[in-house]
């Protein structure tokens, strides 16, 4: 069942209870409130971790896995790359609709945004340059197992999304 955000309660914006098996690959669910039928149900959602992308920062990324009984599981990849000041709750619904139609995806939160870490101290801006964050990203693909196969990219904004760019120019073979 897909729920698009007008469907839920204003005042329940948050999920009320998340249910995730643990391991990584399983699929989690959560319950949102149906205002067409009055009723809590249960949709898939999306496990969040962390990893450390090296020179002391970390990301935080939303993986999205289909249910198990998606009768077509694509072996396609989707990564999520958000714009400056967004974060990886900004993909939560395309995320749900692609777990739907068989995908597996992740959403990141790039250096000092959502729940990822601030660069390191003495860092300053060279953190978020484009170099930082191309190196971050190389180390997010080989923390989450997604550096030996081609990925699809999805990204959206400004800034954030341009870096990646320029790391997939350097690096055609990975998507």
């Amino acid at each position: 069942m897909m729920m698009s955000a007008r469907t839920r309660n204003a005042s329940a914006s948050l999920p009320t209870t998340t249910r995730a098996s643990a391991d990584a690959d399983a699929p989690t669910y959560t319950k949102i409130f149906d205002a067409t039928t009055g009723q809590d149900v249960e949709v898939l959602w999306q496990s969040v971790h962390a990893v450390d992308v090296g020179d002391g920062a970390t990301w935080s990324y939303r993986k999205g896995v289909p249910a198990e009984d998606c009768a077509t599981l694509k072996s396609t990849k989707i990564v999520f790359a958000h714009g400056l000041g967004a974060c990886a709750y900004t993909f939560r619904n395309v995320q749900r609709a692609l777990q739907e139609r068989g995908f597996t995806s992740y959403a990141f939160d790039a250096t000092g945004h959502g729940d990822s870490s601030k660069p390191a101290p003495g860092r300053g801006v060279a953190g978020y340059d484009a170099a930082a964050t191309g190196a971050a990203l190389e180390e997010f693909l080989t923390a989450t197992g997604l550096a030996s196969e081609p990925v699809d990219l999805v990204m959206h904004g400004f800034v954030i999304p341009q870096h990646v760019l320029l790391y997939v120019a350097k690096n055609p073979k990975k998507f």
